[in-house]
């Protein structure tokens, strides 16, 4: 759960974990920490979006 946690909240480290996990996609509400992480790293492409949800794809 700690792991998830640092993910969700885009703490040092959280990119390293989705690597060594292979995460090819994220599901989750625009309004987190890591949403907005997303929105501004070139490794993650914006899929969808809507009020509600955004899914980002791994771009590499």
């Amino acid at each position: 759960m700690l792991k998830y946690s640092q993910i969700l909240s885009a703490d040092s480290g959280w990119q390293d974990l989705l690597e060594t996990y292979q995460v090819k996609w994220i599901i989750i509400s625009p309004n987190t920490p890591l949403a907005t992480a997303l929105q501004t790293n070139s490794n993650w492409i914006l899929a969808y979006q809507d009020q509600i949800t955004v899914i980002y794809q791994r771009s590499k």
